[in-house]
């Protein structure tokens, strides 16, 4: 990548953002290369080119791959603070490709957790089951399409600053849509200016909020900054939802033993959310009944992926999805 760049540059070629893009890309896929991609951001910039929501989920997905949560977060605090300002909105904004990339860096940032003892297990045995229960509780609720239960006071103030934040941003729309309309130059003075610097601090609160300066340690912390982004981003934001993204969250919860969180994800939100499951969403849950030991739950699942599979094997009218049948049962 670096010598096409260098190619290109000594043949006076014309460059561009999509230019810088594709070979940011080209590097993010090869964790040897996830230095360069940063160089490449540096001379993007450089040329007068401003990363876009692509470079950045880019960047997001190579430091994933890169097990780079530090860089992960600062590369999302810079995104969420720019997409928050309105001359930036239409160049940056937070997508289901960002927050998936983000859940496969807290995935993949710390070591998974182990395998429980059997002493510890015992928590376990009926966990699936409860969280069913307080599922289908929840379906009957208002506001269902929302993720349940904020981990504390500090998670709810996020939506307060996000709203403070776009009523001020509106101000200042109404500030600049009337100035023409007011005689003498009052209109472009220091209230103005007011309106314009006022979604700072309050966009600064928020990114702070949601990923302090620490960067978490522990995988609890890490897997309740994971909860509290998707809860931004679903709650506040009120953004699109995948397979791929209620996968990457799954992960993340698996990953750091937030084992309660992830079957309310299974058994929940991709109903909640409307989205198929597919084979790795099976294969998460198979290895969190692993790691706590919970045989009936792997049968249930196993049964679940043998139907699953079938009706895909259907739809695809691939020959031998009959033998699927013939898979043990418990």
């Amino acid at each position: 990548a670096m010598n096409l760049l260098d190619e290109m540059v000594s043949n006076k070629l014309t460059l561009s953002d999509v230019t810088f893009n594709s070979l940011i890309h080209a590097c993010a896929v090869r964790p040897d290369y996830f230095d360069e991609g940063f160089r490449l951001l540096q001379l993007m910039e450089s040329h007068g080119f401003q990363p876009d929501f692509y470079t950045y989920n880019t960047l997001l997905y190579a430091c994933a791959r890169k097990k780079n949560l530090g860089l992960a977060r600062n590369i999302f605090r810079e995104m969420l603070g720019r997409s928050m300002k309105e001359d930036h909105r239409d160049l940056v904004k937070i997508d289901q490709v960002t927050i998936s990339n983000m859940m496969w860096a807290y995935s993949s940032y710390l070591s998974p957790v182990k395998t429980c003892s059997w002493k510890v297990a015992k928590r376990f045995e009926s966990l699936a089951l409860e969280t069913l229960a307080a599922v289908k509780a929840e379906e009957s609720s208002p506001d269902s399409s929302e993720i349940k239960d904020p981990l504390s006071k500090h998670e709810r103030k996020i939506h307060d600053i996000v709203a403070t934040t776009r009523f001020i941003d509106m101000q200042a729309n109404v500030a600049r849509a009337t100035k023409g309309l007011v005689d003498g130059s009052s209109s472009s003075g220091s209230s103005g200016n007011t309106l314009d610097d006022g979604p700072s601090q309050q966009v600064l609160d928020l990114v702070n909020m949601l990923m302090p300066a620490e960067i978490p340690v522990a995988h609890n912390g890490v897997g309740s900054e994971a909860k509290r982004l998707m809860m931004l981003y679903v709650d506040v934001l009120k953004g699109k939802v995948n397979t791929r993204l209620l996968n990457a969250y799954l992960s993340a919860m698996v990953c750091n033993g937030r084992f309660e969180d992830a079957w309310r994800i299974f058994l929940g939100d991709y109903k909640r959310f409307d989205m198929p499951k597919d084979g790795w969403t099976f294969q998460t849950m198979i290895r969190l009944c692993a790691r706590t030991r919970d045989v009936p739950s792997a049968w249930r699942l196993w049964d679940e992926f043998k139907t699953w599979r079938v009706d895909v094997e259907k739809a695809l009218q691939t020959p031998g999805h009959e033998t699927l049948k013939s898979l043990p049962t418990k």
